[in-house]
């Protein structure tokens, strides 16, 4: 939380905003990615290529919010859909699938951030 809240990281935080405001950091218009199962899990796989820890700050900086492993609603199977599975070990389990959901929920099916 001390880092998420630092300087450097509000900085960080605020040029992400600035360049998705300008259009500059953007997903392109002839990918529907909120139709293209594919491409969703190509998504999933890229974000799950970041170290646990570093996801979660980065997706906790962008919304402003704690992911917590612990809630119930984070209690989904780590299957992507077309079958693969996201790597995970037993101790880093519930916080990727927390961390699954959330992209899932946040990122990947809300027309907001999609358009």
């Amino acid at each position: 939380t001390e880092l998420k809240n630092c300087t450097e990281m509000q900085d960080i935080s605020e040029k992400i905003r600035t360049e998705i405001g300008r259009g500059r950091l953007c997903i392109r218009d002839d990918r529907d990615l909120y139709a293209d199962v594919p491409l969703r899990n190509q998504m999933l796989k890229l974000l799950f290529s970041y170290s646990t820890p570093w996801l979660r700050l980065g997706l906790e900086t962008l919304f402003g919010e704690t992911i917590q492993p612990n809630d119930p609603k984070y209690d989904s199977p780590n299957k992507l859909s077309d079958g693969g599975k996201i790597p995970v070990g037993p101790a880093a389990n519930r916080m990727n699938q927390a961390l699954r959901n959330f992209i899932v929920s946040r990122v990947l099916s809300d027309k907001v951030v999609l358009s």
